[in-house]
């Protein structure tokens, strides 16, 4: 809500990357086993970084056409909510026979790894576009 309120657009969009790769790393941190206050926050640090989807969402708004939008959106926050219901489902499943500290430390590096994998994609496939070349009117 913050960064909703007091960044401007395109401050969302420059701190959207940076933020996506760290808001995972505070539960690696649960590898030491932290007390409760620590693990609370830590979990609200992880919870902080969340903002970057303001900057992610700019960038999908601006890529999919106007006549698409609500379905393109629909259909990316359905996926999304299944995705983590199953990473929920799996993590609790993990933590059956591994301590719940080692699952969400796991859990941490693990999705810290795969976002900074999407990172690098994105820095290889958001590059500027030339600018358009004037065509000479006749």
């Amino acid at each position: 809500m913050l960064a909703g309120t007091l960044l401007r657009p395109a401050a969302r969009e420059r701190i959207a990357l940076p933020l996506a790769g760290a808001c995972l790393l505070p539960l690696a941190a649960f590898a030491v086993h932290p007390p409760l206050p620590l693990a609370i926050v830590l979990l609200a640090l992880t919870g902080l970084c969340a903002a970057y989807a303001l900057g992610m969402d700019k960038w999908f708004v601006d890529e999919v056409p106007a006549d698409m939008r609500g379905r393109a959106m629909s259909l990316m926050g359905a996926g999304l909510m299944t995705l983590q219901g199953i990473g929920m489902t799996a993590g609790g499943a993990f933590a059956e026979w591994a301590p719940p500290f080692a699952v969400i430390c796991g859990g941490g590096v693990l999705g810290t790894l795969s976002v900074l994998a999407v990172i690098r994609t994105v820095h290889r496939t958001r590059l500027p576009l030339p600018a358009p070349v004037p065509t000479p009117s006749p």
